[in-house]
C-alpha cells in the first residue's frame, strides 16, 4: 500500500468521492476551497492504493511558516471505498501517514477519524497520536428508505407535528439564490447571538455556500405563511450525502411546526435528487438537550465518532 498525492483531475476526485457511502461536509471540495480562502490552509488530496485499486480517499490542512513550523489536519478521513474495512486497513493507513507526517517539534498535528468509538480507536494505540477531545455525535437518515418507511420511522410527537403543519397553510419554496442566503445569514446571526450558542461563523458559511452554489450543491428552503417568511434551513450536500447545517424559525414558524414540514419536505426532495444519506449536524445532549431531542425525533441513525488526536 501506498499514498498517492494530488494525482487526480476534479472529475476524477468527484467520481471516487460519490462512491462513498457516507461521505461528510469537512472532506469535500468546497471546504478545501473555503479552507483556502478564509484559514490561508493549503490542501493535498490523497489516495490510499494498493497496487491499482484506491481503498480510500482523504483531504489535508496544511500551513507552513517556517521550514520547521508545519500544521497538518486530516478532519474526518479517510473516506473508504471498501465496503469491509478492518483494522488492518487502519493501521496500514496510520503507518503511511505517520510516516509521512511524523511527530516532531514545531509540528502540529491534528487528526479526527472517520470512524465511531467515542474515544476508542484501536488502530491508534502504539502509535504516536493520543487521545485529545471527544469526538463529533450526530445522527445519520437513510434516505435510501420508502418515504413511508421513513415517516413510520419518526417518533410520535415528531410525526404528529409534522401532520399539524400540513394544516397551517404553509408553503415550502427551495431558494438557493443570494438573496434568500443573505436574509437567512442575519436571522441566524441574531438567533445566535441571542442564545450565545456555538455555530459556524457567517462568513465561513458564506465562504462554503459561495463554493457550493456553482456545484449544486447547496438546498436552502423557505416555509413561507401569509407571503411571509417564517423558517428555513440550509443543507450542504456533498457526494452522495448531505448536511443539516443551519436553521432558523421565528415565534410563527414555531406555531406552525414550519421546522418539522421543512425538514420532511428536505428529506423528500435530497431523496428525489438521489441522496442516500443525510446528517442532521450534530447533536449535543448536554449543551442542547431542546435541539438534540428535534433531531432524535426523526428516528434515526445516532453516531459518535472516535474523537481528535494528535
Amino acid at each position: 500500500m501506498k499514498i498517492c498525492w494530488n494525482d487526480l483531475t476534479l472529475e476524477e476526485w468527484d467520481a471516487l468521492f460519490a462512491r462513498v457511502l457516507r461521505s461528510n461536509l469537512l472532506q469535500s471540495w468546497p471546504y478545501a476551497q473555503m479552507m483556502r480562502a478564509e484559514k490561508q490552509m493549503s490542501t493535498r488530496f490523497g489516495r490510499l492504493v494498493d497496487g491499482k485499486d484506491t481503498l480510500a480517499i482523504f483531504q489535508i490542512h496544511e500551513v507552513r511558516l517556517t521550514p520547521l513550523y508545519h500544521v497538518v489536519t486530516l478532519d474526518r478521513g479517510p473516506l473508504w471505498l471498501l465496503e469491509d474495512v478492518t483494522q488492518q486497513h487502519w493501521k496500514a493507513f496510520i503507518d503511511l501517514f505517520t510516516g509521512e507526517f511524523p511527530k516532531r517539534v514545531g509540528r502540529r498535528r491534528r487528526f479526527m477519524p472517520e470512524v465511531t468509538g467515542n474515544g476508542e480507536a484501536g488502530f491508534l494505540s502504539g502509535s504516536s497520536f493520543s487521545h485529545k477531545a471527544s469526538g463529533y455525535q450526530s445522527i445519520w437518515l437513510d434516505l435510501s428508505l420508502e418515504e413511508e418507511d421513513l415517516r413510520k420511522n419518526l417518533k410520535q410527537k415528531w410525526r404528529n407535528a409534522l401532520n399539524q403543519s400540513g394544516k397551517k397553510n404553509l408553503d415550502v419554496i427551495e431558494r438557493n439564490g443570494p438573496l434568500s442566503f443573505r436574509w437567512l445569514m442575519t436571522e441566524y446571526e441574531k438567533d445566535r447571538q441571542d442564545k450565545l450558542y456555538q455555530g459556524p461563523s457567517v462568513k465561513v458559511l458564506s465562504s462554503l455556500y459561495g463554493f457550493c452554489r456553482p456545484r449544486d450543491e447547496v438546498m436552502l428552503l423557505v416555509a413561507e405563511q401569509d407571503n411571509a417568511q417564517i423558517a428555513a434551513i440550509l443543507l450542504f450536500l456533498h457526494g452522495t450525502s448531505a448536511t443539516y447545517q443551519v436553521g432558523w424559525t421565528g415565534a410563527k414558524g414555531r406555531e406552525a411546526r414550519a421546522h418539522q414540514r421543512l425538514l420532511w419536505e428536505a428529506i423528500c426532495l435530497l431523496k428525489a435528487r438521489g441522496l442516500t444519506w443525510l446528517d442532521l449536524g450534530g447533536i449535543h445532549p448536554d449543551q442542547a438537550e431542546g435541539v438534540t431531542k428535534f433531531k432524535r425525533g426523526l428516528g434515526g441513525e445516532e453516531f459518535q465518532l472516535a474523537g481528535v488526536y494528535a
